[in-house]
């Protein structure tokens, strides 16, 4: 929302406009929906917002290459894939297999569309941390991406939010 609008992400991140495509293979555009009436987002106010929700996408070329030209003809440069475990069928704790299926959303950052995905954590510890360390699957999913940034919750419902990694171009 913050990046289709140009508002400030957390209303303290400055964000560049761009049209966004979301690919939900978590949850129905029910339940979507849904969440975006709860941010103050109703249905029809024009924000260049598309979303694909449980259509069983999958990072496989002939549906990587139909999505790279949805996002050309919609001149959408946000993709936003939840989750990672969801669109592939790799060994996440292999870093062979994982490095084909960065291979694949390599293809949409080379074809200038930012890609922006969902991990999710090992189960929580008490001593748990939010952090990189705590994030599934082999290490190569780290050593793949830009950025990673971990989100914890406590039991007040405060979210911490941990830059753990970047790349500096």
């Amino acid at each position: 929302i913050a990046v289709a609008s140009q508002k400030p992400l957390f209303e303290h991140f400055n964000t560049t406009q761009a049209n966004v495509l979301i690919i939900n293979e978590e949850d129905g555009e029910r339940l979507l929906q849904q969440r975006f009436r709860q941010l103050g987002i109703e249905k029809d106010t024009g924000l260049p917002i598309h979303i694909s929700a449980l259509t069983d996408f999958k990072l496989e070329d002939e549906q990587v290459d139909k999505t790279i030209q949805f996002c050309k003809d919609n001149e959408i440069t946000l993709v936003i894939i939840d989750s990672l475990i969801r669109v592939h069928n790799a060994d996440e704790n292999s870093a062979r297999e994982m490095s084909k299926v960065f291979a694949k959303l390599r293809r949409f950052t080379k074809a200038e569309i930012a890609v922006l995905v969902t991990q999710h954590n090992r189960k929580a510890t008490q001593h748990s941390t939010g952090g990189a360390s705590e994030m599934r699957g082999s290490s190569d999913i780290l050593a793949a991406v830009d950025s990673h940034i971990g989100v914890k919750r406590d039991s007040k419902d405060r979210f911490y939010l941990t830059c753990t990694h970047k790349h500096h171009l």
